[in-house]
């Protein structure tokens, strides 16, 4: 019998196993070995949006956006709707290109907080969908090599090594995406053809069965940076990372940096706030978020609305996988009452065209006598100040809508990415804390 205290870290870390049937490539690797210790590393990495090269409207962008981040949240919360196998976040809102092997394979992956595995797909496949770029083989890299099952990257996840030395992996995800394979080491090289770092020795997952949804973002892989000794971060020992998220129409890249570059960085003016943990969870960045100001006034919700309960549901999650923050509900009502009688603008139902709960009519000589309030997140430490961008979108002429949706029933509330444009965003994991600092990410790197 498994015992409780096992069962969330079986679901909510990587479902790592050690099985027969995975010495495909033992005639061509080199011999297993573990990761050394890491010397200090500096990386900006461009990062872009999954949708700024498609060719949809304004609409639909935010539709797709909304859609995605709904099936993000049911992969969030699956562990508290009773799913009893290894399933997470999954997908994403952001790409990142990177180059794995010697010579360097050039492919595109999803950047992901909610998750810790690094992963691209491998050849030879039992099972592959389709990507923009040719599929990794490691029998043409002279640095790559499996994983054994007595690295503390296999023995700290759910791992059981009594008949082979290879450390299988099976990753599912919320909307039944699935990827599978074995861990392996390998160079990784970041950055720019002229300013490249290249770190060797990363663990990631060579996938090789996998099958759903992850060629419609136009990626070949993820990369996780949650709260795990797996995710990019914590492998390379940075302590800490930071990102500046462009505006949603902006042409310019969003900027990833990791390392030395952060320290480098100026003073989170806006403030800090722990990061809090969460056992039931412990993958994921949670924020202690203890009210919100709307056009300068509290909105009257309960003090424990954003409280991780007992059994680990609720909180509120910071999180660049998801576009529009998701709230409760209930606190959505509340704040519908409140845009409506300080704006004295009607509602008005454009859910169907865009999937956002809060839209309301714009006078009929356009928005210039229409002032829209801002918004003070009120975080532990810290005040957080939006508008603008960060809190309204125009999805058509004459209507204007609150870029937040709306969850029900389990609680878990998400501050999306749309709520962090234009702010430098600083994860510092040796002290675990968050820091804001606003910031015009067209023009500041």
């Amino acid at each position: 019998m498994i015992m409780a205290s096992l069962l969330y870290s079986l679901l909510f870390l990587l479902g790592v196993s050690c099985v027969l049937g995975t010495s495909t490539f033992a005639t061509s690797i080199k011999s297993p070995h573990d990761v050394h210790k890491r010397d200090p590393i500096s990386l900006k990495i461009e990062l872009r949006r999954v949708d700024s090269d498609k060719n949809y409207t304004k609409m639909e962008r935010i539709k797709r956006a909304v859609l995605r981040g709904k099936h993000r949240y049911q992969a969030l919360t699956a562990f508290f709707s009773g799913v009893q196998t290894p399933v997470y976040s999954g997908g994403g809102e952001f790409l990142m290109n990177i180059a794995i092997g010697e010579p360097p394979n050039y492919y595109r992956a999803i950047l992901d907080t909610g998750s810790d595995l690094i992963w691209t797909q491998c050849q030879p496949c039992q099972q592959c969908f389709n990507q923009p770029t040719q599929i990794y083989n490691p029998q043409n890299s002279s640095t790559f090599s499996t994983l054994p099952c007595s690295s503390r990257h296999c023995e700290n996840a759910w791992s059981s090594c009594d008949y082979s030395n290879y450390c299988d992996f099976n990753y599912g995800y919320g909307d039944r995406s699935s990827v599978r394979g074995y861990m392996a080491t390998e160079t990784f090289t970041f950055g720019s053809s002229d300013n490249s770092v290249s770190v060797p020795d990363v663990v990631f997952g060579c996938a090789n069965d996998n099958q759903g949804t992850f060629a419609q973002f136009g990626d070949s892989g993820l990369v996780g940076f949650a709260n795990s000794a797996l995710s990019l971060p914590y492998q390379l020992e940075t302590g800490k990372f930071a990102y500046c998220l462009t505006s949603k129409e902006s042409t310019s890249y969003s900027t990833l940096l990791m390392g030395s570059l952060t320290d480098q960085l100026p003073v989170a003016i806006a403030g800090t706030t722990p990061l809090i943990s969460n056992p039931s969870r412990p993958l994921y960045y949670y924020l202690e978020l203890q009210g919100i100001d709307v056009g300068g006034s509290p909105l009257p919700i309960s003090s424990n609305a954003f409280a991780i309960k007992q059994d680990g549901s609720g909180g509120m999650m910071i999180d660049s996988g998801t576009t529009y923050s998701q709230l409760p509900s209930s606190v959505m009502n509340v704040m519908t009452n409140a845009l409506t009688q300080i704006t004295n603008l009607a509602l008005v139902d454009y859910s169907s065209y865009t999937g956002l709960p809060i839209c309301m009519q714009l006078p009929s000589d356009g928005s210039s006598g229409v002032q829209l309030p801002d918004m003070v997140f009120h975080f532990e430490n810290s005040a957080l100040y939006l508008s603008g961008e960060q809190l309204w979108t125009y999805p058509a002429s004459g209507v204007v809508c609150l870029a937040m949706t709306s969850v029900n029933g389990l609680g878990l509330s998400i501050f999306g990415n749309s709520q962090q444009i234009n702010m430098q965003v600083v994860y510092d994991l040796q002290n675990q804390l968050l820091g804001f600092t606003p910031t015009d990410c067209d023009g500041y790197y």
